[in-house]
């Protein structure tokens, strides 16, 4: 009887090993930039089963606090492994404000086939720290008249 529980209890523990579960997550190139730097924000949906499931909206990096600037979103890429989908865009921003900005979370609506159930996929919120330049120590520099 010792021996049943341990082989059930050994296959409960490496099942979750094996197991993936969808992820919507964001990720800067850089979390603190100078005035008018730019950075990328990669935002990925993975581990997406396209025969079971559809994402229902891919929308872009949206800026909630009007500090940070969009330069330039580019095409979703699509990458398959495994018979998994993983969605893939990068959106250049920037921003003329110095402070710390946050962008807010993305989300996803992922939607099973067969029922029609819809699932919420969120990235995590960003954090960008613009810093200001420092010109008090250039001699050349002419304040915009």
């Amino acid at each position: 009887m010792n021996n049943k529980l341990l082989i059930l209890f050994i296959c409960f523990l490496t099942t979750g090993l094996f197991v993936k579960a969808q992820q919507a997550k964001a990720i800067a190139s850089r979390y603190k930039i100078l005035i008018g730097e730019q950075l990328t924000v990669e935002v990925k949906i993975s581990d997406i089963n396209e025969q079971n499931y559809f994402i229902q909206n891919l929308d872009k990096i949206q800026d909630s606090s009007g500090h940070i600037q969009i330069i330039k979103t580019a095409p979703t890429d699509t990458l398959q492994v495994n018979g998994l989908t993983s969605y893939i865009q990068k959106t250049i921003v920037t921003s003329f404000d110095s402070g710390r900005w946050v962008l807010p979370p993305s989300k996803f609506i992922m939607q099973n086939r067969a029922t029609g159930k819809q699932t919420v996929l969120q990235t995590d919120s960003l954090v960008i720290e613009v810093l200001p330049v420092n010109v008090s120590d250039l001699a050349d520099y002419h304040d915009i008249k």
